[in-house]
């Protein structure tokens, strides 16, 4: 299954961009074709109706909020990232309200046409190794 993985990070943090690359590395060696975009550095050339499935990891999460960032929703329904497709939405452990932070994002995803199945709130490399495998 051709997959994309659209990250949300404004900031550069390897430990973040680990993270991403080891579920995509996951996903891989469980059959799947994935490409990994950084959602806030799309360009106009970057089309997602090929792709088959769409995984969102969004990483930016401040400690005391629940709220994800509006400016990602934007992104996600200019360029029809998940519509119509089936999801799969990872967010980190970081600070409280991790868990409702996902919920709220899962919730939001939602409104722009897509079906979420898998969801992962994630702490750990063996986090991301397993939800990974849950793609697709």
């Amino acid at each position: 299954m051709k997959t994309a993985l659209v990250y949300f990070g404004k900031k550069q943090q390897k430990k973040t961009e680990d993270l991403v690359h080891r579920i995509a590395d996951s996903a891989r060696e469980n059959g799947q074709t994935v490409t990994v975009f950084n959602g806030y550095a799309l360009q106009d050339s970057d089309h997602f109706f090929s792709f088959d499935y769409t995984a969102v990891f969004i990483a930016d999460k401040l400690f005391f909020s629940a709220k994800p960032d509006p400016e990602l929703f934007q992104v996600l329904e200019s360029y029809r990232i998940c519509t119509g497709k089936k999801c799969a939405v990872f967010t980190p452990v970081k600070g409280l309200f991790s868990t409702k932070f996902s919920r709220n994002a899962m919730n939001k995803i939602e409104t722009l046409g897509c079906t979420i199945d898998y969801f992962e709130c994630i702490k750990t490399v063996a986090d991301a190794q397993r939800a990974g495998k849950y793609i697709g």
